[in-house]
């Protein structure tokens, strides 16, 4: 992931991420709501840049993330299990 990656994996996260009763147009999120995901994904890249993975199709489209796809695959769990293997293989020798 690239500075340039934020705003596109930001919408795709949106997208995947909303209820039945959330708004999907990501245009149409209060600015301070997009600030602040900027913010956080800006974190990801400033803190460990290695594991900031998008997924791109091939004419280069974000099209997901991997703590996306584990949500949305199997809910808290998968994502929590998948950030701490990210974190284990961080801080391997």
């Amino acid at each position: 992931m690239t500075r340039d990656d934020i705003e596109p994996a930001r919408v795709v996260q949106a997208l995947a991420m909303a209820g039945p009763d959330d708004p999907t147009d990501p245009s149409t999120f209060p600015p301070e709501a997009t600030a602040r995901q900027h913010r956080r994904y800006g974190q990801f890249l400033e803190h460990d840049a290695p594991g900031s993975w998008v997924a791109e199709d091939t004419d280069g489209v974000v099209v997901g993330s991997a703590i996306v796809e584990a949500l949305g695959q199997g809910g808290l769990g998968a994502a929590e299990r998948l950030v701490r293997e990210l974190a284990a293989a961080v801080r391997a020798p």
